[in-house]
């Protein structure tokens, strides 16, 4: 595989599971600050912002990786049927159904 579709392919794959990682944290956090007491609250809190952040931040990576790909894969080409082109459309596919899920 081309170094620079390689490089392209696992930020996509990367990122993807960061996003559904971060989104994962967040809802177990806000699970948790509902049972937590009061003074633990604000703490939890910071916690929950940290990871939306992490979310927002993620899936503009994501996004542009994304972009990036497609743009590469249309400017070498791909030839269908091939180990390359199943992953990268795997890839692709797994990264837009995150995006998309909310």
């Amino acid at each position: 595989m081309e170094k620079g579709l390689k490089i392209k392919l696992g930020v996509v794959k990367r990122c993807t599971k960061e996003l559904i990682y971060y989104r994962k944290e967040y809802v177990v956090e806000q699970e948790r600050m509902d049972k937590v007491a009061e003074d633990r609250r604000s703490q939890q809190s910071q916690v929950i912002e940290e990871s939306l952040v992490m979310i927002t931040e993620t899936k503009k990576r994501l996004v542009a990786g994304v972009k990036d790909l497609r743009h590469h894969v249309e400017e070498v080409g791909l030839i269908e049927g091939t180990a390359h082109h199943a992953e990268v459309t795997e890839a692709l596919s797994a990264a837009e159904d995150t995006i998309a899920a909310e």
